[in-house]
Order: structure tokens, then sequence, then C-alpha cells
């Protein structure tokens, strides 16, 4: 009787063992960068032979079988999972962060939103404004129509607005749009008065929108008009944006993580 290979002899056990060493030398041996990746079956298998010189050809198809179960559920080598696609025959790693880690990465990501927010505001011209303004309000539940007015005729008006009101109803509005460095003062509201007072019809409310917001005189000079003023600074345009989800997509991403000090009370420090 011919005389087994040590190979052929050797426990089912060790050669799926030798499989999961290569299946995590792949997990831990690619970059950090790399969050999620494939190879397929047989290129593993390839590796196995390598590994395991004059391995006969169904050892590793062997060794598959018996972990293709676990893979298909997920197993999990450091921080990487590890699954198995049936329609692609390759095993698909995926790099899973840590509680600590995904918080750290919320918290840098809001970071760059709030940088990119105000870089994409500060790049709009002062046309490009104006009509971001009026797109923003148009998408408040309190105001039911804006319409933006010529720039070469618009007589100290930017935009018209239709605002609900539950106790008043519908109201007119009228608003100007400002985008510059330094905070509005007294004169442009003065102005802005003026054009309200001389507005047919007379509007019941008007808005001015000052992205750098406003001195102190120009408040006091809204609280003597004769017309109510509605005052929007970057801050509330900003507010809105996230609020309503205007131009923001808010995204859910529940992480559930154990909590630690529970657990060691009962069984201490996990090691």
């Amino acid at each position: 009787m011919p005389q087994q290979s040590s190979s052929t002899s050797s426990n089912p056990n060790e050669y799926a063992t030798e499989l999961v060493r290569l299946i995590q030398e792949e997990a831990q041996g690619a970059s950090l960068g790399n969050p999620r990746w494939e190879i397929p079956v047989k290129q593993l298998f390839s590796r196995y032979r390598e590994r395991r010189g004059g391995t006969p050809p169904e050892e590793p198809a062997l060794a598959f079988e018996s972990l293709q179960p676990q893979l298909l559920k997920g197993i999990w080598s450091g921080d990487v999972r590890v699954g198995f696609n049936a329609f692609t025959n390759a095993l698909l790693f995926e790099r899973v962060p840590s509680p600590e880690a995904f918080e750290r990465y919320v918290e840098i990501s809001g970071a760059r939103f709030w940088g990119d927010l105000n870089q994409r505001i500060s790049e709009l011209s002062g046309f490009q404004f104006q009509t971001w303004v009026a797109e923003v309000l148009r998408n408040l539940p309190w105001i039911e129509k804006v319409a933006e007015t010529r720039l070469t005729a618009d007589e100290g008006v930017d935009f018209t607005a239709v605002i609900n009101d539950e106790a008043l109803g519908k109201i007119l509005a009228i608003g100007q749009v400002k985008k510059t460095q330094k905070k509005i003062g007294a004169s442009p509201i003065r102005d802005f008065v003026g054009t309200m007072v001389s507005t047919k019809p007379l509007p019941k409310v008007g808005i001015f929108v000052s992205l750098a917001g406003f001195t102190e005189p120009a408040l006091r000079a809204i609280r003597e008009a004769p017309i109510h003023i509605r005052t929007v600074d970057g801050r509330e345009l900003v507010d809105w944006l996230c609020r309503y989800e205007i131009g923001v997509k808010r995204k859910q991403l529940p992480v559930l993580s154990l909590d630690s000090n529970f657990w060691n009370e009962i069984s201490g420090p996990h090691p």
C-alpha cells in the first residue's frame, strides 16, 4: 500500500488553522487607509500551497469548506471583519473602527463639515449669496413664497416673501441681503426703512439678512423703525440649514458599545 504524504495525513483541523492564519495575515497586513477590500478564494488557496509545500490540490478547498459557515456569518481579526461573498467567490475584508475611534472620526468629520460649509459660503459672489438666501428661505416651513428681484432695478429690495403666521395669516414681507466682512451699521437700516415705507402695498414685515451680523446702532435703528424688521445673521442661516437639512444631509449612524464600567464591576477588568 503506498505511503501517504505527511500533508494528506494531517488533521483536517490543521488545514483550517493554517487557512485562518493566512486570513489573519491578510487582515492585519493591509494598509490602515484601506477600509474595504476583497481577495479571490483562488488567491488564498495559492498562498496556502506556497506556505505548505507538497500540498494536494484539494487540501485548501477542504480547509475552506470547514470555515465557510463561519465566514458567511463573519469572523474578526482585530478591527477587521472577514466575510465570504459567494457571488464573487472572494473574501471580503472590512475595517471597522472601535467606538472610541468612531467618536474621534465623528469629531474630525464635524470639524471638516463646518470648515467646508464656511468656505462654500465665503466663496459665493454677492449675487450667488442672494440666490442662496432666497433658496434657504423657500425651504422654511413658515414661508410660503419667495421671489427675487432683478439686480438692475431692485430699488433696495432683494426679495419679496409671503409669511404664514398662525395668528395673522399670510403676511407680505420684503427683504434685503448683504454679504459684507463687517457688521451692518445704522445707515443701511435707515435706507431699508425708507424703502419699506415707500413700497406699495405696504409690507407688514421687513427681513434684513446680514452674513456678518449687525452693530448696536443698527439694532437700535431696527427697534425704532415704524415697521417690524426681522434680522437674520450668518449663524441663524446656518442653523436653518442644519435644522431643516437644506443643502445638508444628516447621517444616522447608531453604534453600540459595551459599558466597560458595568462589566468590570461584575467580572473585573477585561484583559
